[in-house]
């Protein structure tokens, strides 16, 4: 998976990585405050750290079919929710 700049696998993991967890973050935040326990139980869940590979690979093979990580970042997040 390597980026057409020549950026290293593991420079694209890390950049990716933030951005997924960014996306989480935000899709979190727009639960109503109704809402807020069930929030703060899926931001707790989701927000374990981790490597994040089940949605690098998402969006890794996004970019192998020539799809934009803008279009797959959705499906990258509803994976690692899945998975939390």
């Amino acid at each position: 998976m390597m980026l057409s700049t020549g950026a290293s696998t593991v420079d694209w993991f890390a950049v990716h990585r933030k951005a997924v967890d960014s996306a989480i973050d935000d899709r979190m935040a727009c639960y109503p405050a109704a809402d807020l326990l069930l929030r703060d139980a899926m931001q707790y869940a989701c927000s374990g750290g981790g490597k994040r590979l089940r949605a690098l690979l998402v969006l890794g093979t996004a970019q192998a079919v020539g799809a934009g990580v803008a279009q797959a970042m959705p499906a990258a997040c509803a994976v690692e929710a899945l998975h939390a």
